[in-house]
């Protein structure tokens, strides 16, 4: 099934929120602002409220021109290259992680998922604590999952880590944009837990699949996916339970008419399920 649905059905949920709404990316556009003679280039952290990111700013004026240069670089591949060269001539700026992180959304963006996972890796080396980075990767690399990989502990141990952490990060309230509605927050750390079920899934870890994604379809209200719901399906199939595996599958199939792959899917185990079900009926 992993192949057969599209990376940008499971992170349509970033593509909508995240861009247009990057707490982290967005201060430091907005407020990375060229120091002046007499004023302070590095605004004070001990002034943020509680959830919202720390202002990143750029502590010199060729600082502040290279972190420009590189985030208005058009070209990804060159956009790519500035961000490498930023990072080396000034090893010590908070900009680093911003600019990998512009650069894992436009990965993201035109579906490249090597380099989307490459960026995010680099982002939450600069910078833990980035809620973006931490479900993307765990996203990314959930869905470049086989069961058949030689390295599937490890995968699921780095999966596991970020997106629980993201999910500690949003529950404690140390992530909390003010932008952001409570459904939003609840869409964005449903992906975690999207991720979380995907690679129990995928090793055969049925009942913590089952746990994590059926939390993942209670806290995405505002963008369901089919592909959680289709994974549920299989989750509670697995488990021999067979009437909730139905009414998951059920929903699948709902949500997945604009999604032809994962409709074709959804159907075909909404059909098993069905027959099951008429078997243990004439029996």
């Amino acid at each position: 099934m992993k192949k057969n649905l599209s990376l940008a059905a499971v992170l349509l949920a970033a593509a909508i929120w995240l861009p247009a709404q990057n707490s982290g990316a967005q201060a430091s556009q907005t407020q990375a602002a060229s120091p002046q003679s007499g004023a302070p280039s590095q605004p004070p952290e001990t002034g943020n409220k509680a959830g919202e990111a720390k202002i990143k700013a750029a502590k010199t004026q060729p600082e502040y021109d290279a972190y420009q240069a590189a985030s208005n670089q058009q070209d990804v591949a060159k956009a790519d290259a500035a961000a490498n060269d930023f990072a080396v001539k000034f090893p010590d700026s908070d900009l680093r992680s911003v600019l990998y992180e512009q650069l894992m959304r436009r990965y993201q963006a035109a579906n490249n998922a090597e380099k989307t996972l490459e960026m995010g890796r680099k982002v939450l080396t600069l910078d833990p604590d980035s809620v973006f980075a931490l479900i993307m990767v765990s996203s990314v690399l959930a869905e470049r999952t086989n069961e058949t990989d030689l390295d599937l502990a490890q995968r699921h141990d780095e999966i596991v880590k970020d997106s629980g952490h993201a999910i500690q990060l949003i529950d404690s309230g140390a992530f909390k944009p003010a932008q952001f509605t409570p459904d939003q927050l609840n869409t964005i750390k449903s992906m975690a837990f999207a991720a979380q079920g995907t690679v129990e899934l995928i090793g055969k870890n049925d009942k913590a699949a089952e746990d994590s994604l059926l939390r993942a379809t209670q806290l995405n209200i505002l963008n369901p996916e089919p592909s959680v719901w289709l994974r549920l399906a299989i989750a509670r199939d697995h488990q021999k339970k067979y009437g909730d595996a139905l009414i998951a599958a059920n929903r699948a199939v709902d949500l997945s008419i604009g999604e032809p792959d994962v409709l074709k899917l959804a159907k075909q185990e909404q059909t098993r399920l069905k027959q099951l079900a008429d078997t243990k009926v004439a029996h």
